[in-house]
């Protein structure tokens, strides 16, 4: 089965939407944990922020996409590893990886082998986590009030990071669909309309001339003695005079 990838600006766009969602959270993290006196947590929220930042500025327009998606798909796997380690499976941060499996997923990349290794990885660790976490004690035991708000957020966050790929890969299909249909209903050299849509279009208007009762007219034209331009000047400079003919008759 062949995956449907995102083109580059597509995936671009994708990347940039994440990394302002994860800006975002990360802020919320900084103030939850100052407000729970947990300064070690806001300094390391505090980094993460200047991460996700780059990685914004990374995916620009002309910047180093490929960078971009591996920061920020290592900021996150780390982040959660660490926090799930020094505050528990409670908390809920380990749900921030299960959208960066996706994120791996509907990279742009040409290697589709990197894609699937990091994607198995990510997948190993989630479950390496979370059997370490049912065999072992948090380091640092969170407030129940506290390790609630982190996993009400967390959840939130997971939710609106599923909105984020779900919207970016609708996106994806319906531009491939675009294309796709573009393809089959134009010619190739000119873009014309090829004949099956030119059949769909007659039979469309056929279908509501008696309801609109409304004359139709339809124009046919030939190029006199274009065999000879083949002839003599071969036929690059034959598909070029057809392409110049298409733009002069759609002018």
């Amino acid at each position: 089965m062949h995956t449907i990838e995102p083109p580059p600006d597509n995936f671009r766009l994708l990347i940039r939407h994440a990394s302002a969602l994860c800006v975002l959270v990360h802020s919320l993290y900084i103030a939850l944990f100052a407000w729970a006196s947990v300064d070690a947590l806001a300094a390391l929220n505090v980094l993460s922020v200047a991460t996700h930042a780059l990685a914004f500025w990374l995916a620009r327009p002309g910047g180093h996409l490929r960078a971009a998606t591996l920061l920020l798909i290592g900021e996150i796997t780390v982040h959660a590893v660490a926090a799930t380690v020094f505050i528990g499976w409670g908390s809920g941060f380990h749900y921030l990886m299960l959208p960066v499996i996706l994120v791996a997923m509907l990279s742009s990349s040409d290697h589709k082998t990197l894609k699937y290794t990091i994607a198995v990885c990510l997948s190993f660790i989630y479950l390496g986590l979370d059997g370490w976490s049912s065999e072992n004690e948090p380091v640092y035991a969170l407030g129940n009030t506290l390790e609630s708000l982190l996993r009400y957020q967390n959840i939130i966050t997971l939710l609106l990071a599923f909105i984020i790929l779900s919207r970016g890969y609708y996106n994806v299909v319906t531009q491939a669909q675009a294309v796709l249909t573009r393809q089959a209903s134009t010619a190739p050299l000119t873009g014309a309309i090829n004949r099956r849509r030119l059949m769909e279009i007659g039979r469309a208007e056929l279908a509501r001339q008696p309801r609109q009762a409304q004359p139709i007219a339809l124009l046919l034209c030939d190029i006199d003695h274009f065999k000879r331009i083949n002839d003599a000047l071969g036929h690059k400079a034959g598909d070029q005079v057809l392409q110049d003919f298409y733009r002069r008759a759609l002018g």
